[in-house]
C-alpha cells in the first residue's frame, strides 16, 4: 500500500489494538496496514463505482454498514467526508459486539457524521462467541436476531456488509433483507456478500477447487460444522433469490468470488460471492 496522505495519523487511531481484535485471520506482521488497506483501496472504491453505476448522487452518501465488526468501512468513510469537504455524508455501523461498538464510539467521538450502534443478539445465533467458547449454535431461529433497530432518521442510499448472511439461519436473513429494506432510500442500493450454491459452485465443491469443503445440508443451506452449523452458511441460490423476492429486493448483479476457485474473482477482490440489489418498484 502507498503512504498514507495527512490522514495517517488519524487513520491510526482508528484502529483498534490487535489484542481486542481477537477474531483478525491474517498475518499479525503489518496488522496496521492491513486492517485499513483492503477497505481504502478496493471495498470503498467498489461501492463508490456501484453507486455512480445505479445513477446514485455520491455528494451525500448515506452507508449503512451491517455487521460492521471493528469497521474498516468507517476509516475510507472519513477519508472521503473530508476530502469532498464535508459534503453532508452520513455513516451508521451496526454489530453485535459490544466491545467493538463502545471502543468505536470513543474512537469515532470527533466524527459528528459517523455513529455505531449495538445490535442485541442471543449466543445461539452469534457463531463468533460460539467458536470462542466452544459453545453450539442453530440452524433454524426466529429470526428476531437480524431485527435491527436502525434509527428513523437513517435513510441509507448504501448499505454494505461481508461476511453476514454467510453466518445466519434462514429465518434471520429474510429478517435482515426486510430490515435493511426498511432502512433504505428508494433509489438505493445494497451490496451483500454471500457464499452461493450454484451450478458453478457445486462443481468447484466436487472437484475440490473451492477453498473449503461444506459436507452437511441443512436444507437452505450447507455448513462444514455439524455443532456450530452458523460458523459458514453457504446458501442455495433458489434460497437466495426466495428471500430477496419475499423481502421486496431485486437482484441487479451477482459478482461470483474466488472461494470458487482460482479462476474466479470479482472486482474488489472479495473472496465471497457479491450481490447488489434495489427495492423492487
Amino acid at each position: 500500500m502507498k503512504k498514507l496522505n495527512k490522514f495517517d495519523t488519524e487513520i491510526k487511531k482508528l484502529i483498534p489494538p490487535l489484542r481486542k481484535n481477537w477474531n483478525w485471520g491474517k498475518s499479525q506482521r503489518g496488522y496496521v496496514k492491513q486492517f485499513s488497506s483492503y477497505f481504502i483501496e478496493y471495498i470503498f472504491p467498489y461501492l463508490l463505482k456501484s453507486a455512480r453505476n445505479h445513477g446514485i448522487s455520491l455528494e451525500k452518501l448515506s452507508i449503512l454498514d451491517v455487521g460492521c465488526g471493528w469497521a474498516p468501512l468507517a476509516i475510507p468513510f472519513t477519508i472521503y467526508e473530508q476530502s469532498s469537504n464535508g459534503g453532508g455524508n452520513r455513516y451508521l455501523g451496526i454489530d453485535i459486539r459490544e466491545d467493538a461498538i463502545e471502543w468505536l464510539q470513543r474512537a469515532y467521538s470527533s466524527y459528528d457524521f459517523v455513529s455505531f450502534q449495538l445490535h442485541a443478539a442471543s449466543q445461539e445465533a452469534d457463531y463468533i462467541g460460539a467458536e470462542h467458547s466452544k459453545t453450539k449454535t442453530c440452524a433454524e431461529s426466529d429470526g428476531v436476531e437480524a431485527k435491527f433497530s436502525i434509527p428513523s432518521d437513517f435513510c441509507a442510499n448504501i448499505q454494505w456488509s461481508s461476511s453476514v448472511f454467510t453466518h445466519l439461519t434462514p429465518q434471520a436473513c429474510l429478517q435482515a433483507l426486510i430490515s435493511i429494506k426498511g432502512s433504505c432510500h428508494s433509489s438505493g442500493i445494497q451490496i451483500n456478500t454471500w457464499l452461493i450454491i450454484d451450478d458453478e459452485s457445486k462443481y468447484s465443491l466436487a472437484a475440490q477447487i473451492a477453498d473449503r469443503q461444506l459436507p452437511f445440508d441443512c436444507g437452505d443451506f450447507l455448513t462444514y460444522s455439524e455443532e456450530n452449523p452458523l460458523v459458514c452458511t453457504a446458501y442455495k441460490i433458489e434460497c437466495i433469490e426466495r428471500m430477496y423476492k419475499d423481502a421486496g429486493l431485486e437482484i441487479l448483479k451477482i459478482d461470483r468470488g474466488s472461494w470458487r476457485g482460482p479462476t474466479y474473482q470479482n472486482n474488489p477482490k472479495h473472496y465471497q460471492d457479491i450481490i447488489i440489489s434495489r427495492i423492487q418498484d
